[in-house]
């Protein structure tokens, strides 16, 4: 009876630690997809605070643009009466464009001699 007692705790200790291994295998599976899962809300945080950012760089361009306009209908006659006319956007940024293209090579020409 001793001897099968004994057996009977030997067997209930290796069940114990099989399972005690066990149990520790699926807390490193849980703590690895636990440690995956905050990455990726950490990047899902990350993300939306870029959306939320682009959305209100978005939203002062288009206050912006409506100042602009306002402005630009305010004034439209003074500009026109100066100018002949009111250039639009476009042509405003090639005359500029080409502005800045003249000053580069008046500063090369400057530099060379």
């Amino acid at each position: 009876e001793r001897e099968l007692s004994k057996a009977e705790k030997n067997s209930n200790v290796e069940t114990l630690k099989t399972e005690v291994i066990s149990l520790q295998n699926e807390k490193a599976d849980l703590d690895r997809t636990l440690r995956k899962l905050d990455q990726e809300m950490e990047q899902l945080n990350h993300h939306t605070a870029a959306r939320t950012q682009v959305e209100m760089l978005t939203k002062d361009k288009a206050d912006k643009d409506e100042q602009i306009r306002k402005i630009k209908y305010r004034h439209s006659d003074e500009l026109t009466s100066l100018l002949g006319y009111f250039p639009n956007k476009k042509q405003l940024e090639d005359w500029l464009h080409s502005k800045s293209k003249e000053i580069n090579q008046t500063r090369d020409r400057l530099a060379k001699l």
